[in-house]
């Protein structure tokens, strides 16, 4: 189940994009631009339960979702810090675009679910607290290297789906939805390079 093979291939390769940060206002906006990004507990007793464990959150280049959060999660008031964010390619754990991430995640599952952990019962951000315990576990190191996660949440409503796709060939069932909600979680805040941040405030609630 060793996960190094995957990474040694992304070895000196670097993840860019614009990351934005929903955050609750409290505190004000310098506070918000100097201190972020925040920390997300897992904290299943008391229902916080974040997509992928506990972690740093960033919306991959999506305003509307950053904003969406926003309104459903802290009533409208909150703030979103955008700016330019890095890291190293080879700490990421890409359940975006890595067919081999995801074929890894699907095989450690397998093995969980032979001593009756299975799949249909737990869930994903569950499912990566427990891998990074047994990584800390010296008998278990390399089964989850990683220090970054990425996502893409599906729970966008049919009617988005539906603006937001076009056919790859007319008359065939084949689309491609064009406004993909990814998620990226850092699980240390030593691994995340975030910097030209500004604070974006909210604005209208907006039906997505």
């Amino acid at each position: 189940m060793q996960a190094q093979v995957i990474k040694s291939y992304y070895q000196g390769m670097q993840m860019k994009t614009i990351g934005h940060h929903t955050c609750e206002s409290k505190g004000g906006q310098n506070h918000v631009l100097k201190e972020s990004p925040f920390f997300s507990q897992h904290m299943p007793d008391q229902n916080k339960l974040p997509y992928l464990g506990a972690g740093y959150y960033f919306w991959d280049y999506n305003i509307d979702a950053a904003h969406a959060w926003g309104d459903t999660h802290y009533k409208g008031n909150y703030f979103i810090v955008e700016g330019d964010l890095e890291c190293k390619e080879e700490l990421v754990f890409d359940l975006v675009g890595n067919r081999k991430h995801i074929e890894y995640l699907l095989k450690v599952s397998e093995t969980f679910a032979k001593h009756k952990f299975k799949r249909s019962n737990w869930e994903l951000g569950k499912f990566i607290e427990v891998l990074k315990k047994l990584e800390k576990d010296g008998e278990n190191k390399g089964v989850f290297p990683f220090k970054v996660i990425k996502a893409i949440d599906n729970s966008w409503n049919i009617k988005r789906c539906k603006q937001k796709s076009i056919k790859f060939v007319r008359d065939k069932k084949g689309y491609i939805f064009l406004d993909p909600k990814i998620i990226i979680c850092f699980i240390d805040k030593e691994n995340i390079r975030f910097y030209n941040k500004t604070v974006i405030k909210p604005r209208h609630k907006k039906k997505i």
